[in-house]
């Protein structure tokens, strides 16, 4: 059994639990068959079947426990804090620049950190960032910052 799998998925099912439970306490949106809950539901319940998941791959698993007695690689600092740094930028520049450019600024750089070559990386964030910007802006009715370049 591997401990850590198992205490992981067990956070994050509880986690996405409690923000299920919580999302049922959202208004409803009138004159629509769905609210404001029905978005993050949909997220925390494939969370909470994810963490679930991982907790059976945990338990079923005979691997041993890593030791945590390893020091942190220097790609691993440098993955983590450039996520927090690039969360950071999409921060404060989503009311400047707007959410498309914004979320291009985060995804691209994230996606070639992990080695996606810059042309599938491009196609993709693009299609992400637009996909995430219509179901917002048009399924959910949720205004999303338009920036100078689309407002």
């Amino acid at each position: 059994m591997r401990r850590s799998d198992v205490v992981t998925g067990g956070v994050l099912a509880a986690i996405a639990a409690a923000v299920a439970l919580h999302a049922q306490s959202f208004p409803d949106i009138p004159g629509q068959q769905y609210g404001a809950a029905v978005f993050p539901t949909i997220v925390a319940v494939a969370l909470c079947m994810s963490g679930l998941m991982l907790v059976l791959r945990g338990w079923r698993a005979a691997a041993p426990v890593p030791r945590p007695d390893r020091a942190l690689s220097a790609h691993g600092v440098v993955g983590f804090g450039g996520t927090v740094l690039l969360v950071i930028v999409y921060a404060v520049g989503v009311d400047l620049m707007g959410f498309i450019p914004a979320m291009m600024i985060v995804l691209l750089p994230l996606m070639l950190f992990l080695g996606v070559r810059w042309w599938v990386a491009a196609i993709v964030s693009l299609a992400v960032t637009v996909a995430t910007f219509e179901i917002f802006t048009v399924l959910l009715r949720v205004p999303l910052p338009q920036g100078p370049l689309f407002g």
